[in-house]
């Protein structure tokens, strides 16, 4: 079999036929040799994916929808290798378990799986067998179970040392391992688990997926899991952090743990699910192949499968995966002239409440029909020092901690939002949509806002006349917490 490591159970099960007594002939030994190496085959790899119950709601800790998926993308690689996942907070029988390559668990860390069975796995362990944890397996309690889950996989989401912020991690160099094996640079915005408590000198570690935490992940306020003085420290100092690991134990064996995963919808992110297969099946003896582990893109219906709760009426509108909502603004600046001095935008955040920050930049300049026909923008928005301000009073530059999402008119030619410097403003064109997930600990947006008209031909200065009777162009910006009403974004 390809791309297989030789295990121990594998050389069990091949067997040198009964015993004999006496001294055999030549012609004996080459026929019990003979008959030993063509009844001897190496049984397929086996994974067995170990899924704790439900928690969080639609689309979140999904972990018995998680590890089928992963089962799944795994057999496409390897159509011969053995799965067997268990019922949710269910354990496998010990013959079940007996002769697996590697166990997986995903599950809630209060109540994880493994904890009446740490013994079990322990005993796995020395055997050799690979263990992967994903997400909140990672974060049992503090005790036996932590130690565990570092004996097993070399480190652990300690609460009071490592924290779990939702930010986005960008990834863009990898090391030379098999588990990072075809991954080109990518950043996603999940509940990334950082500062773990790892094994003494990292002995044994290799970080897969390793990144600098942006400032966004210091806007709540000192707690368990979510912010310290030591994580202050290293995030200030700009120091990287693994947020998925290999580790090689001491007395051999496999280990793997991967922070993210928080989101479900994220297996559809190519190198996101490559990094998680890719750790399992080396944790498991497998051959990684040079370019990863090659799986098909789920599709929605995919990842809609084996859920836990049923999807919620507007599940697509409060991810931030849709935006023909129905909302209104929360609040929409006067009309801003050129040269104007720049107005002050403060948003207050309401707490542990929304999940991401919609802005509708508009112009009331009348375009050529040309401009029209184009659907080219009419002026640009300017935000100077855009910024998240957090619980304890910190700030997260826009630009660098958290990516946004632009929409402009359909068939709009007119670019993307773009920075300039020394000033540290974002330009926008305008009309246009661009949303945010908002950093947990937020408590408001600030920025100072003008309207710039620079590049419209004269002809296209004109609006319509205020009861002030100025009829220079004026821009706007409204905010929202939900999708935009149709009626709020419109075209030219």
């Amino acid at each position: 079999m390809s791309g297989r490591i030789m295990s121990k159970r594998m050389t069990a099960r091949c067997s040198a036929g009964p015993a004999r007594t006496g001294r055999p002939s030549l012609t004996l030994v080459f026929a019990a040799l003979l008959a030993t190496l063509t009844s001897c085959s190496s049984p397929p790899p086996k994974i067995v994916f170990v899924p704790g119950e439900r928690s969080h709601g639609y689309g979140m800790h999904e972990h018995n929808a998680g590890l089928l998926l992963i089962a799944r993308s795994l057999k496409q690689q390897w159509p011969e290798l053995e799965t067997v996942v268990t019922e949710k907070d269910g354990w496998p029988e010990a013959d079940v378990l007996a002769d697996a390559d590697a166990i997986v668990m995903a599950c809630e860390g209060s109540k994880h799986v493994a904890l009446p069975h740490i013994d079990e796995v322990d005993a796995l362990a020395k055997r050799g067998i690979g263990i992967a944890l994903i997400h909140y397996a990672i974060e049992p309690p503090e005790g036996p179970g932590a130690e565990a889950v570092r004996r097993w996989i070399g480190g652990n989401h300690e609460r009071g040392w490592s924290i779990n912020p939702d930010w986005a991690a960008k990834f863009a160099g990898f090391p030379d391992h098999p588990a990072a094996r075809g991954l080109a640079p990518f950043t996603i915005y999940d509940e990334w688990y950082f500062h773990m408590r790892f094994v003494p000198d990292r002995k044994g570690i290799t970080p897969i997926l390793e990144t600098r935490p942006q400032l966004s992940t210091l806007l709540r306020n000192d707690g368990p899991s979510s912010n310290n003085p030591d994580v202050r420290e290293s995030v200030l100092r700009g120091d990287r952090h693994a947020v998925a690991w290999a580790y090689e134990r001491p007395g051999g064996g496999r280990g793997f743990g991967f922070t993210g995963a928080h989101h479900h919808r994220h297996y559809r992110d190519d190198n996101f699910r490559k990094a998680v297969l890719n750790g399992v099946a080396w944790a498991a003896g497998l051959e990684v192949p040079a370019g990863g582990v090659e799986s098909a893109k789920p599709t929605w219906e995919e990842i809609a499968e084996n859920q836990d709760y049923e999807k919620p009426e507007k599940w697509e509108e409060e991810a931030g995966l849709k935006m023909s909502g129905s909302a209104d603004p929360v609040y929409s600046t006067p009309p801003i002239s050129p040269g104007a001095e720049p107005f002050d935008l403060e948003v207050e955040i309401p707490p542990n409440r929304y999940r991401h920050i919609y802005f509708v930049f508009e112009s009331d300049a009348s375009p050529s029909a040309e401009r029209r026909a184009n659907a080219q923008s009419s002026g640009e928005i300017r935000l100077e020092n855009p910024r998240f301000r957090g619980e304890p009073g910190n700030e997260a530059p826009l630009h660098e901690e958290v990516p946004g999402h632009f929409i402009g008119p359909a068939g709009s030619q007119a670019p993307p939002p773009h920075w300039s410097e020394p000033d540290r403003a974002m330009a926008i064109p305008a009309p246009s949509l661009v949303y945010y997930p908002v950093p947990r600990g937020s408590t408001h947006f600030l920025a100072r806002v003008s309207f710039h008209a620079e590049g419209l031909p004269e002809g296209d200065l004109q609006a319509e006349a205020s009861p002030e009777g100025n009829a220079k162009p004026r821009g706007r910006v409204h905010v929202f917490f939900a999708p935009p009403a149709e009626s709020h974004f419109r075209a030219p």
